[in-house]
Order: C-alpha cells, then structure tokens, then sequence
C-alpha cells in the first residue's frame, strides 16, 4: 500500500488538528460570550440563558452545539468566503486529506 510523503502526512496531520482546535475555541468563545451578556440582556432573556448556563453538564452541551454549528456554518460558506477569513474561521482554509 503506498503511503504518503511524509511532509504531506505531516502537513494533512497539521491541517486536520487546526480544522478540529480552531472551530472548538471559536465553540467555547460563543459560549463564553453568552454567558458575559447573560447579565445584561433583558430579564425575559437573561434568566433562561443564566439558566441554561448555571449547569455544567448543560455548558458543555450548549459549547458542542456552538462548536457544531460554527464548523457546519463554515464548512458551508467556506466555498464563497475569502481564504483569510476561513483561516481565520476553520484554522486553514485546505481540507486534509485522508488517503490509504
């Protein structure tokens, strides 16, 4: 079975932890900023968003579904938007790929 060059492996390595690392810090950011305008936001608002947030278990699932949604919204637009801003977004704008 033929294998890749190892400077490809290794760069397809690089990209593929970027693509992975970079949408979780964007997650756990969104995350973080809902929780710091909680506070400030309009009582009908605050307290159900205070609410889910008081709960780590339910945190974590409100940063996975950041994380999710960040990745899904970008894998989308990453087509049409300019390659700094998916570097940016995503960690690089190439996909890794996973040969054999």
């Amino acid at each position: 079975m033929p294998r890749a060059p190892r400077g490809e492996a290794e760069g397809d390595l690089v990209t593929s932890w970027l693509r992975t690392t970079v949408p979780t810090l964007w997650g756990a950011t969104v995350s973080a900023a809902l929780a710091a305008v909680a506070p400030h936001l309009p009582a009908d608002l605050a307290q159900p968003l205070e609410a889910l947030l008081s709960s780590d278990s339910t945190t974590l699932v409100v940063v996975v579904g950041a994380v999710g949604a960040w990745h899904a919204t970008w894998r989308l637009l990453e087509q049409r938007a300019p390659r700094w801003l998916v570097r940016l977004a995503l960690g690089s704008p190439r996909t890794p790929s996973y040969a054999p």
